[in-house]
């Protein structure tokens, strides 16, 4: 346990950490928003999803107070059920829909239905109308006006079901039967959701669905035959849907669809098979991705994209790239040096449509290991990330120019606040951090006079 005096100097730091001016930037800080369970226990917050400017989340607030809460940094409670304060419910997923939150909850933890917040947030009820068997899987999506989900009722298991605000119905029995197509990795693009599903005869391949059955069908076979393709990272970027598949003697590739077609990605490109692709990522009309330990740039053109390696950072050649991610009007990912059986270190870096920069500490020099640079979030106009060194630990840092700097020492000295699960509201950032006197609660950056 740390000496009273210490923890004293983190209480004080806390009340001023991160606070940062600039001419163009917000001045921003971070702050501790809710102790759910007060003291240095954590009530472990997860799956946090803002709507307006609160943050919905579960955690676990101690004895009989576990389940779906809520804060806006002022007022935190345990969102209980209409009519029955005392009624336990399992909840899955969660999405804002039409001003409202929409959870996937059971009083059993089998047979779920869809419940939703009231007006003023502060209590949840089942949506009116819901189907009593109904089972629900995938995490509900948003599109066209309607929120899609994959469920069922006692004539059809596990299909495309929608919401319009006031029903659910089923969209198309793709696969009658008792099997059903299992539609999975529901992503929006447009007035459509692309969607993994199978009919029974050609195995899992992509579909898309408006909403209607006549406007419900299988975009194209990426594998051939009844036993479908293996498929991850469903992206919406732009006017299309990227992700990776797999085909017989081939490791995953680039995919793409508008709904319409169906393509590989650059099925002609310089170099060896595409391998090791982690994500896509979205900025100025040009598609961005990692393979072969490449950052590669598409311009998302139809039938033929134009697609190529980005050149490394001239002042630190990495030997791999990883996880790219849009914030800042520019693309950020980590970079790695170093052999993957030995030593391997990791730092951030960008590409500002031009070229990659490879982030530096004026301080550090490179003089301290990184822990791996995720989580890269654009707010009051500055870009934060999570990473690690021998000296704060894995903590919040800030963007500025061709730098990095610690942003907030959370949790002060060498330990680790370990910031995690951020969800952006109207006005405020929430994440996920331990600060060594509350426990693993909920925190989040805001902007401040300045």
């Amino acid at each position: 346990m740390r000496p009273l005096a210490r923890i004293a100097a983190v209480a004080v730091a806390l009340i001023s950490a991160g606070l940062i001016a600039g001419t163009a930037q917000a001045a921003v800080r971070a702050e501790l928003a809710a102790d759910v369970d007060p003291g240095p226990s954590s009530s472990r917050p997860s799956k946090l999803t803002a709507v307006g400017d609160s943050v919905y989340f579960y955690a676990d607030g101690g004895p009989d107070r576990q389940g779906l809460w809520r804060t806006n940094g002022r007022l935190t409670q345990l969102v209980r059920p209409v009519g029955d304060p005392d009624l336990r419910i399992y909840w899955t997923e969660k999405v804002a829909f039409q001003g409202r939150l929409y959870l996937m909850g059971s009083e059993t933890g089998n047979n779920y239905r869809l419940w939703r917040t009231v007006p003023g947030g502060g209590r949840i009820e089942p949506v009116p109308g819901w189907p009593k068997e109904l089972k629900a899987g995938s995490k509900p999506t948003v599109a066209n006006g309607l929120l899609f989900f994959r469920g069922g009722d006692g004539l059809h298991k596990n299909e495309l079901w929608k919401y319009d605000g006031e029903r659910a119905s089923l969209v198309k029995d793709i696969n009658p039967g008792p099997a059903g197509s299992f539609p999975g990795y529901i992503t929006g693009l447009g007035n459509q959701v692309i969607f993994n599903a199978t009919d029974g005869v050609h195995g899992g391949e992509l579909w898309r669905s408006d909403g209607t059955a006549s406007g419900t069908r299988m975009i194209g076979e990426i594998n051939p035959g009844a036993k479908g393709t293996n498929m991850a990272w469903l992206t919406r970027v732009g006017d299309s849907v990227y992700l990776t598949a797999d085909t017989p003697g081939h490791w995953l590739e680039p995919w793409r669809t508008d709904g319409e077609q169906l393509g590989l990605v650059a099925a002609e490109h310089e170099g060896p098979e595409w391998d090791n692709i982690t994500s896509f990522a979205g900025l100025g009309g040009k598609v961005y991705f990692t393979a072969n330990n490449e950052l590669w740039e598409s311009d998302d053109a139809w039938p033929e994209a134009e697609v190529h390696p980005i050149a490394d950072d001239p002042d630190f050649p990495t030997t791999a790239k990883n996880a790219p991610v849009a914030a800042g009007n520019r693309i950020f990912f980590a970079s790695f040096a170093g052999d993957w059986t030995g030593t391997m270190q990791s730092w951030p870096s960008f590409y500002d449509g031009e070229k990659i920069v490879t982030l530096t500490d004026p301080e550090e020099e490179f003089d301290y290991p990184w822990g791996y640079p995720q989580f890269f979030k654009e707010f009051g106009g500055r870009v934060f990330f999570v990473g690690g060194d021998t000296l704060h630990g894995t903590e919040l840092r800030v963007v500025s120019g061709r730098h990095y700097r610690l942003f907030a020492d959370i949790l002060e000295g060498d330990s680790s606040s370990r910031p995690r699960g951020f969800a952006r509201s109207k006005h405020f950032m929430y994440f996920v951090a331990d600060d060594g006197i509350h426990g693993r609660e909920i925190w989040r950056l805001r902007r401040t006079a300045g």
